[in-house]
């Protein structure tokens, strides 16, 4: 399988689309630190605790809300709150900046929608699957090179922008982040972290989402055998999957917590208060840590389903 994720890379890293693509990344970078600088605006640190609602008030905000959740998670809600200054540590100009290329991560999805679907739906549009296959390739190794060598491509457009936005931001601001940290809050514990630990293991948790999409993508390729529509359901899913869901939950339709959409936009966990203040009032628990156990469970589902379908399919 080495060497046909070796193909694949050799393959795909010689597409003028993708050279491409990282010029225009690298671009992105020092164009965004410009308009950020210019537009910056001061946040303000000051957060009003919202009272305990009575059961009349929450009804009223919520008529498909469960009240006595809804209390279990306003102590958590407070918590937070309380830790505004663990929130809001080092918040400078330049901190809040970098914390902006989290939004940039995420449209760095619609690329790798963009580079998976072509990767599959040129082998579909050359005939070059069943030529694998007769070559005795398995199908299964085949189809797992392809999502693998995938993710090793967005693992560094991921690298590339990373590094050069943060560049770009020192080279600007000449700024010592060595003595910057940053406080996470998981598994409902705030943890300390040197800043630029932070920044990378943020960035690279994105592979996390990316790789659904990839899966994603792939199998809606194998089922539409390489057809544009594939492409167009991957994005429009991805780019109004916290929409499609939030609707959901406030109509009272919760079976959408147990698929992948709430989870799949991980700008969501940027603002740790909006986070639990959403929680607490829908009685949802969409946090970084369910975030990731779900897209696991869904990643495994569709690698599954996409090579049952990929054997029938060049049966």
């Amino acid at each position: 399988m080495i060497n046909l994720i070796k193909a694949d890379l050799y393959k795909e890293t010689r597409k003028k689309s993708l050279k491409l693509i990282t010029i225009l990344l690298i671009i992105t970078c020092f164009l965004s630190i410009i308009i950020l600088n210019k537009t910056y605006k001061q946040n303000n640190t000051n957060t009003e605790i919202y009272k305990l609602f009575t059961k009349e008030e929450y009804k009223n905000i919520n008529k498909h809300g469960n009240y006595n959740l809804y209390k279990e998670s306003y102590n958590e809600y407070k918590e937070v709150v309380n830790n505004i200054d663990k929130i809001n540590v080092n918040n400078n100009k330049v901190i809040n900046i970098l914390n902006n290329k989290i939004y940039f991560l995420y449209f760095i999805g619609i690329v790798v929608i963009f580079i998976s679907f072509n990767s599959l739906s040129y082998d579909y549009t050359n005939g070059t699957l069943k030529y694998i296959v007769l070559n005795k390739k398995g199908r299964t190794k085949l189809l797992l090179s392809k999502i693998i060598s995938i993710q090793i491509i967005s693992l560094l457009l991921i690298i590339i922008f990373s590094i050069f936005f943060l560049s770009f931001t020192l080279l600007k601001f000449h700024t010592n982040l060595l003595n910057y940290y940053k406080y996470i809050y998981i598994f409902n514990k705030f943890i300390k972290l040197p800043y630029l630990l932070y920044y990378f293991i943020s960035d690279i948790i994105f592979l996390i989402p990316y790789t659904l999409l990839i899966v994603f993508t792939y199998l809606l390729t194998i089922l539409f055998k390489g057809n544009t529509i594939s492409l167009i359901i991957s994005n429009i899913i991805y780019l109004f999957s916290l929409v499609i869901s939030q609707f959901l939950i406030t109509s009272g339709i919760r079976i959408i917590e147990y698929t992948f959409l709430p989870y799949l936009d991980f700008t969501y966990h940027q603002d740790i208060i909006e986070q639990n203040v959403n929680n607490m009032i829908f009685n949802t628990n969409i946090k970084i840590e369910t975030s990731i156990f779900f897209l696991i469970v869904y990643i495994i589902i569709g690698i599954v389903l996409s090579i049952k379908l990929f054997k029938r399919d060049i049966a």
